[in-house]
């Protein structure tokens, strides 16, 4: 995807796969959109690994 300019967007479940899997996939990606869900049913979402960027868990509107 890089050497062609592209920018990718994948999904994966984590809870679908190893741990030792998801480290495979995770070291090719230079970044992650994490969501979660929380017990009173707020969305929520953190960037996980460009620099500057702070990885709080951010309520989603």
């Amino acid at each position: 995807m890089s050497a062609a300019g592209y920018f990718g967007v994948y999904t994966i479940d984590p809870s679908a796969h190893d741990d030792a899997d998801l480290n495979v996939l995770r070291s090719l990606f230079d970044a992650a959109l994490k969501l979660r869900e929380t017990d009173d049913g707020t969305l929520e979402a953190r960037v996980v690994g460009l620099p500057n960027v702070a990885s709080t868990w951010t309520p989603l509107e």
